[in-house]
């Protein structure tokens, strides 16, 4: 355990002080997603994850029939 502790005191005492703002952030972000998505079971974001691609797909769509049409003029 100590070691890990050493490993990680090197680690941070080797960043810049830019890096480790980064790093401060990115895992208070992390933190902050946890905390949203802590009662969230894996079926919710499945069920999220789909109808995003349907979504996507959609969009994807209009966008091909919006070029399609404008190439048509």
């Amino acid at each position: 355990m100590e070691d890990a502790i050493k490993q990680g005191q090197l680690f941070l005492s080797e960043l810049t002080a830019e890096e480790r703002s980064c790093l401060y952030n990115d895992l208070l972000s992390i933190k902050d997603v946890y905390l949203c998505n802590k009662d969230t079971s894996f079926y919710t974001f499945r069920k999220s994850a789909e109808q995003l691609s349907v979504a996507l797909n959609a969009v994807k769509g209009l966008f091909v029939i919006e070029q399609n049409t404008k190439a048509n003029f």
